[in-house]
């Protein structure tokens, strides 16, 4: 019951109450008048919290002590966010283990003005007993040995050791109270009392959870009393509400991968989140509820978010006095390597103290010093460093195994590239003067806050560079003493992925797998569709109305959506602390991986570093490995860029349209754009052009604006960008500033140039403006508008009256400009840093085609999933049409993925099925031993030389994709020898002493018996397909395109995407897999999947057309298709309306038009006439190719009547059969043209109908 407080003094909001003396007091020693029986239920000295409610106040008699969360991934449906929510005044988290909702949880109840109580629940079994035990930090010291605790638990488990009481002797428990569930029959609390600890913050817990509840907890007082210990009562809650148990239960079988009727689950009906009133009224002894306000009132709220930054201890090299002179001098060496001979200008000078004087100020050298000295470590820059780190650099690369070949970072990411000392230090290779970048958008000493510098590292060094940063700042080999740690992240249940999990709860795998197939394929793929929304979907609501089973899913669903559904890595940050990371927050190893415990890193005051990996640059190092493995030339990003950025040739190829495989170029719509601004590269000028950087800096504003909000403008920029002389300047004092984005204010630090400019604002007040226009609020933009336009004596901004002489009028003209453009202005320094990115995968693909082609596949490729497969064809498909020789397998060539050798790309051994798994014991023994010399040298060597060998699956597919082309005999000749080559094998194995080892090539020619005749180049691609994915030496379509292309809706598929809705189309390809389906109207329809040398796409085939072309539809079979596109909120499809099948496609397949022969009698002729029109409307033939229709009448073919022009008729079968049942069999003739004679020819519909099918055939 409520225990109201009445008398003449009110307790303030959060304010608590105590009894002293026998009178209560509120926390700041008012005196309280009460009512007796409030007094006698209080005992002495306790602070109670209060709640303010409707006719007073109520004193909270209970707090929860136990309970967890969703971060205990299968034992709670507990939201933090919810805990926090409906929590009545406190109450603790304890999560068994682990730490990972303590941060969310601590900060969330402290926002929400409510006492957070932080701890974890350990587990500890013998044979005998099974003992929990939660811990409670009482302070910010426990907290620390908390995330020891919790760390050290974490490494134990890892390492598949044993957690037992023992290991807590090795922490200071005086600051934590320890609740055990122990009772008198349990052998391990004897082992407890052992440990260091405070026997007044040690208590034992009761619950009322079930019928066995009563025993027990008898059993705990027994213990208690025998101990002199005190007895404190606990729920345990695993969810927030007593009706949510459904979802307990639903999350516990998944965990355990059982139905609920089969999974372990845990009993009781208390665990969920009670207020205090409710507790009261069960009738226990009210000194187990004061004693959890007795560990409340030991416990201190203490904040996890810092101000403080945790900087990690960079131990600067011998000669150096601080951290400060060592990174000037690395700065100022740096630069004078960056222009070599060449004198430095006087404004680089400048620039440069600018910077290192802010750094500085702003206490943020090591922080750079550690950015720098991993990347130039990367980059191997061991002339710009001291010997002292460089002999480091190279003690951990030998101790590593690592080349010494430099890695090739990305040019630079982000606001950093704006930074002449990040340019001088070799962070970024992008010079901020030459572009005309601001270093204030990047580091702004009106805005204190860390710098962010992210970097991009190709994939197969980012381990590298993580391993050497971890052996640079760790000082100890102990795990948990790690100063580098990575961060964890958390999935969650999505919508698809849950409406698939829960009826794993309810139903066995076929039935669970259906339903879940079935709700998961109605979800919209819209923003904000959530499980609210689904549920509201009239479908659903029909589907659960009639299944019983979806309504029980769905009544579970809403609790279990957005919930913690698994522990995964952060993509790239790691962070890295001056001491062990878990001084600072609890951490977690998974896999060897020691990961940070919350996401939030930043702000408990520790560095985080994004050790970003990026496919563009993985592109390039992989193209930069192979041109010097194969040519020896070695050639790195930083001398690419000396000369790239300005290569004539360069920009040729971008102009070309074949951007398809460059990084921010490979879509359609940024290819015509690109295009376009570039369309005078054949003009006189060109190159001049591109010496400037003009070109460059078009490349740079096209990639800018190619984004929803500045779109309008591209025609524009186009046209400013061809013809410079015209741009009309509204400020003409930036016509500087503005001259590298065409006259438009594409970038945010043109917004800041002009607040600096016109309104005298300075860079770092103009980017806190950017900033704060860019958030949209009302007040905020006033103020500043006023600020722009009259100025502002307090930041002593001179305004743009003063400053310029403009009029407010034209002020205020500039500021909707203002406005207009931050909303949407894009960053420079990052537009330059990735657009450089670009321009050396452009010139890679100038210079070294082949190695760039081969290096972009193999990114494209993939695991050979459907998707992947299908974007890997279609750049095969473009690299062959840019001219460069895409070949089969290669025995002699090929190595575990594409390679460029001889002016030619080879498929990789790894995308033939089969041979994958040999593919390195191929690889090995050819660069152990030599080229095969021939395929008994292939043999032999496998097989004696390799344990496992290979055998005869491999030897096929081997065979089929091209592999053994260079050695004698056709593939036919080696497939038709297939078995005695795989017996011959096996000999091999035990023999060394065969006939053809003493006789050579020549007797195994002779044995081989070639013949010479190849397979069918049909069944020759047919096979490569089968055992690569893939056609290779050519394509089934290719002998038909040119007759197709006749057609004027003809289309490759790679043109479709292009295409608005609505559009005709016709297709050539060859089907790849058809999946049929029955409608609820019991009719067969199906979706197809296409493909032709560019491409493939998927066909929607409704059940009308499906009935008179869905024989058609084999896998396999080659196929002209005449659809049309269709867009909608679903998104895109192809809607098939008529299907010729290859057979058919030796004639344009274009019908001149439909000759009916009508009666002679008049008024019957334009009744029939009357009929086919009308008949030709008819739904039934909305997917049906119309032609022209002609009538014979009186002797006379006409193509028109007085009331219609042009007469057109569906050119299917059931209209053909329709004709034919009204006006006779002889009725109706087919007139077309064929492609191999010029005069027109009639065919009898007759004879065009075999089986109740159009054949089309040629008729001499």
């Amino acid at each position: 019951m409520y225990s109201k407080l009445n008398g003449k003094l009110e307790v303030e909001n959060g304010e608590g109450v105590v009894l002293r003396d026998g009178k209560v007091f509120s926390t700041s020693g008012k005196e309280l008048i009460c009512e007796e029986s409030v007094i006698d239920s209080m005992r002495e000295g306790l602070v109670y919290p209060t709640k303010p409610v409707l006719d007073g106040s109520k004193i909270i008699r209970f707090v929860e002590l136990r309970g967890k969360s969703e971060y205990s991934m299968g034992h709670s449906i507990a939201k933090v966010s919810d805990v926090v929510k409906n929590a009545e005044y406190s109450l603790a988290l304890t999560d068994p283990e682990v730490g990972f909702g303590i941060y969310s949880f601590n900060q969330g109840m402290i926002s929400a003005g409510k006492k957070p109580i932080n701890g974890t629940e350990l587990s500890f079994s013998t044979k005998s007993s099974t003992m929990n035990l939660v811990l409670l930090a009482k302070n910010h010291n426990a907290y620390k040995t908390l995330c020891r605790i919790l760390t050290t638990i974490s490494s134990l488990r890892q390492n598949g050791k044993t957690v037992n009481l023992k290991f807590l002797e090795d922490f200071e428990l005086s600051d934590f109270i320890l609740i055990s569930d122990a009772d008198s029959n349990n052998t391990l609390f004897k082992n407890l009392l052992k440990l260091n600890i405070k026997k007044d913050d040690l208590y034992l817990t009761t619950e009322l959870q079930d019928d066995l509840s009563d025993e027990r907890n008898r059993r705990v007082e027994l213990l208690a009393k025998k101990n002199d210990i005190k007895v404190v009562l606990t729920n345990d809650y695993r969810q927030i509400k007593s009706e949510d148990s459904e979802g307990f239960r639903v999350i516990q079988s998944l965990k355990q991968k059982k139905v609920v009727t089969s999974a372990k689950l845990v009993s009781g009906e208390n665990h969920y989140i009670h207020e205090s009133d409710e507790v009261e009224n069960w009738g226990v002894p009210v000194e187990w509820l004061d004693n959890t306000i007795e560990i409340l009132n030991k416990i201190e709220i203490y904040d996890l978010s810092v101000k403080d930054n945790f900087n990690p201890i960079f131990n600067i090299p011998k000669g150096f006095n601080n951290e400060k002179e060592y990174f000037w001098h690395l700065a100022k060496v740096g630069l004078k390597r960056r222009f070599g001979d060449e004198e430095i200008p006087t404004e680089y000078w400048e620039r440069l103290d600018y910077e290192l004087g802010i750094i500085d100020s702003m206490g943020f050298n090591g922080y750079f010093l550690i950015v720098a000295d991993f990347i130039n470590y990367g980059k191997r820059n061991y002339a710009s460093y001291d010997n002292e780190t460089v002999a480091r650099w190279k003690d951990f690369i030998k101790r590593g195994g690592y080349s010494e070949n430099p890695i090739n970072f990305g040019p630079g990411r982000g606001s950093a590239a704006g930074s002449l000392v990040a340019y001088a230090t070799a962070i970024t290779d992008v010079d901020p003067l030459k572009y005309g970048l601001l270093f204030e958008r990047f580091l702004n000493p009106e805005r204190v806050s860390m710098p962010d510098i992210d970097t991009d590292i190709p994939d197969m060094h980012r381990k590298e560079i993580i391993e050497y940063t971890r052996d640079f700042y760790n000082v100890s080999t102990d795990i948990t003493e790690s100063r580098v740690a990575g961060i964890s992240a958390f999935g969650t249940y999505q919508l698809k992925a849950l409406l698939k999990a829960i009826p794993r709860a309810y139903y066995q795998s076929q039935t669970a797998i259906s339903l879940g197939e079935k709700l998961a394929g109605l979800v919209r793929d819209e923003k904000g569709f959530g499980i609210k929304e689904f549920c509201e979907l009239p479908e659903v609501i029909a589907l659960s109305e009639e299944d019983k089973r979806v309504a029980r899913i769905l009544e579970v669903a809403p609790l279990l959506s957005g919930m913690v559904s698994n522990l995964t890595q952060h993509a790239a940050g790691y962070v890295i602390a001056p001491e062990a990371v878990t001084e600072y927050l609890p951490t977690v190893f998974v896999e060897g991986e020691q990961l940070t415990a919350y996401t939030d890193v930043e702000s408990c005051g520790l560095l985080k570093m994004d050790f970003l990996g990026l496919k563009a640059v993985t592109i390039i190092q992989s193209t930069l490995d192979k041109i010097q493995e194969k040519t020896g030339k070695s050639l790195t990003v930083t001398e690419i860029l000396e000369t790239a950025t300005t290569d004539i040739d360069v920009f040729r190829t971008i102009a070309s349209g074949g951007t398809k495989n460059l990084f921010q170029l490979s879509s359609s719509g940024m290819t015509d754009v690109v295009v376009k601004c570039l369309a005078d590269i054949d003009e006189p000028g060109s190159e001049e052009r591109a010496k400037s950087g003009d070109y460059f800096g078009r490349v740079v504003a096209a990639i800018s604006m190619y984004r929803p909000g500045p779109l309008a403008f591209i025609p524009q920029f186009i046209e400013n960008a061809l013809h410079p002389e015209k741009i009309e300047y509204v400020v003409p004092e930036m016509a500087d500033i503005l001259s590298t984005s065409y006259g438009l204010m594409i970038y945010q630090e043109s917004i800041m140039s002009l607040l600096q400019v016109v309104g005298g604002f300075t860079l770092g007040g103009a980017d806190l403006a950017r900033r704060a226009i860019g958030k949209k609020k009302f007040e905020v933009l006033q103020s500043l508008k006023q600020t722009f336009i009259y100025g502002d004596e307090k930041t002593g901004v001179l305004g743009g009256i003063k400053k310029t002489g403009r009029s407010a009028k034209e002020l205020e003209d500039l500021w909707a400009d203002v406005e207009a453009f931050a909303s949407y202005g894009f960053n420079k320094s990052h537009a330059a840093a990735y657009s450089m990115v670009t321009i050396i995968e452009a010139w890679l693909f100038t210079k070294y085609p082949e190695y760039f082609a081969s290096a972009d596949l193999n990114k494209v490729g993939g695991n050979q999933k459907t998707t992947e497969r299908e974007a890997l064809h279609e750049m095969i498909e473009f690299y062959k049409d840019r001219g460069l020789d895409i070949r089969p397998v290669d025995i002699n060539i090929s190595e575990d993925e594409f390679v460029a050798d001889n002016g030619a790309v080879y498929f990789g051994l790894n995308k033939v099925s089969n041979v994958a798994s040999a593919a390195e014991r191929i690889s090995k023994e050819r660069k152990e031993r030599g080229e095969f010399k021939n395929l008994y040298d292939f043999l032999s060597r496998m097989q004696r030389n390799s344990e496992k060998g290979i055998n005869k699956s491999v030897l096929k597919s081997l065979i089929v994709s091209g592999g053994f082309d260079s050695f004698p005999g056709t593939r036919k000749d080696k497939l038709d020898k297939l078995e005695e080559l795989s017996n011959l094998g096996k000999l091999l194995k035990s023999n060394n002493d065969l006939i053809f080892d003493k006789y050579g090539e020549k007797y195994f020619d002779i044995w081989m018996d070639y013949q010479n005749e190849e397979l069918d180049f049909q069944t020759l691609l047919a096979e490569e397909k089968r055992v690569t994915s893939f056609y290779i030496s050519g394509h089934p379509t290719e002998k038909y395109t040119s007759i197709s292309k006749k057609d004027k809706d003809f289309f490759n598929i790679s043109e479709l995407e292009a295409l608005s809705s609505g559009v005709d189309l016709y297709l050539l390809g060859i089907v790849n897999s058809v999946r049929q389906i029955t409608t609820k109207n019991g009719q067969l329809m199906s979706f197809v999947s296409i493909e032709d040398t560019s491409g493939s796409c998927n066909l929607v085939v409704f059940p009308d057309v499906y009935k008179m072309f869905g024989r058609y539809l084999e896998v396999g079979e080659i196929i002209n298709v005449s659809a049309k596109k269709d867009i909608n909120s679903r998104g895109t499809s192809y809607i098939v309306r008529s299907i010729k099948r290859s057979s058919d496609i030796n004639i344009h397949n274009t019908t001149d038009h439909i000759q009916i022969k009508l009666s002679k009698d008049t008024s019957i002729a334009k009744e029939e006439l009357e009929t086919i029109i009308n008949e030709s409307k008819n739904p039934i033939h909305e997917y049906s190719p119309f032609v022209k229709m002609s009538y014979i009448f009186d002797g006379k073919e006409l193509f028109r009547t007085k009331k219609n022009s042009h007469l057109e008729i569906p050119f299917d079968l059931t209209m053909v059969n329709y004709i034919k049942n009204k006006l006779g069999a002889d009725s109706v003739r087919v007139i077309w043209k064929s492609d191999y004679e010029t005069e027109f020819k009639d065919v009898s519909i007759e004879s065009l109908l075999t089986q109740d099918e159009f054949e089309l055939k040629i008729w001499y």
